[in-house]
């Protein structure tokens, strides 16, 4: 590189995306309530004033509904351990409902001001309280101490076993267009005390980088600068974001995109990948790396369009549909 004083060190942020630096590209929050519409609309579609109120509903939804449809126990809130690190993740990702977000030791507030974690008037707080009043009330899964994502993520959430989501893109496993059409997905459900923080898209990038070894030599710090090139090429983010062209999607006459069959359901079902195009699994060949250094709330320059093909035209189009 050229400018580069010797010793010093450089990485390539992950996530980065061309929106601008205040650019929220998402069709809704986050991190909100969000439950199947079908339990919520059999319970009359209740006006929920507080989080109390939002406990006693899941708790009426999980009487109503004590198993999926498998006959498998199912659950207001489920929780997994492996991703806390000095707090815990899954109540972190709670305090977004209550108008602030937790950096390190510090919540930051949507009106700018910062309070320590442990503030007992915080989010994090409300947080702990909701869910140790869900503990109380009987509606957490008792495997929440013990699990991981993994185990949450394909036991339960793919098998509507967990009523609760938070998350806006746990939605992608179990949401489809058949689902949509049986009044199934999950949606968000207002909660009229809630204030949420929405941070923007990660313009600069999401704290975690990209790097190369001071030990690698020069042959092969030049294939892997080459391999980063085409991982944040328009070509390299298809693969990683939207996956393969004719099988998960295919290209409209404007050189947009559309998702197949196989594309909408990749997330909530073991879809088989034709021999032609290497066989096998979807879900074990598709990247299992996990990071991007340009993340799905980009503009792809061929398209026009986001990476993330919830936001395509098209999906737009389908979820209006139903």
């Amino acid at each position: 590189m050229s400018g580069v004083e010797g010793g010093s060190i450089y990485a390539i942020p992950c996530n980065m995306n061309n929106n601008g630096p205040s650019g929220y590209v998402a069709e809704t929050a986050f991190s909100a309530p969000r439950v199947p519409w079908d339990y919520y609309s059999e319970l009359g579609c209740p006006e929920l004033k507080t989080t109390d109120d939002l406990l006693n509903m899941l708790s009426d939804m999980m009487e109503a509904h004590p198993t999926n449809e498998a006959g498998d126990k199912a659950y207001a809130i489920s929780m997994w351990k492996d991703w806390d690190t000095n707090y815990s993740e899954n109540a972190a990702l709670l305090t977004y409902w209550f108008g602030q977000q937790v950096k390190d030791s510090v919540l930051l507030s949507y009106d700018n001001t910062i309070t320590p974690l442990t503030d007992t008037e915080g989010g994090y707080y409300k947080a702990l309280q909701f869910l140790f009043k869900a503990n109380q009330m009987g509606l957490m899964d008792p495997d929440s101490a013990t699990q991981d994502w993994t185990t949450v993520c394909d036991s339960k959430m793919k098998q509507k076993r967990v009523y609760l989501f938070w998350y806006n893109w746990q939605n992608g496993f179990w949401n489809t267009p058949a689902h949509g059409e049986s009044r199934e997905n999950y949606m968000y459900v207002p909660v009229e005390e809630l204030e949420y923080y929405q941070q923007a898209d990660s313009y600069y990038g999401d704290g975690r980088v990209w790097g190369v070894g001071s030990s690698v030599d020069d042959e092969k710090k030049l294939r892997i600068m080459e391999f980063l090139d085409w991982l944040a090429s328009p070509e390299g983010l298809d693969y990683q974001h939207v996956s393969l062209e004719g099988f998960i999607y295919t290209v409209n006459e404007d050189g947009t995109y559309t998702l197949t069959k196989e594309g909408q359901d990749r997330f909530t079902a073991t879809i088989q990948v034709p021999e032609e195009y290497g066989g096998g699994s979807w879900s074990d060949g598709n990247n299992q790396i996990n990071q991007w250094i340009v993340g799905s709330a980009a503009t792809n320059p061929l398209t026009n369009e986001c990476y993330d093909p919830s936001l395509w035209a098209s999906s737009i189009m389908r979820k209006g549909k139903m």
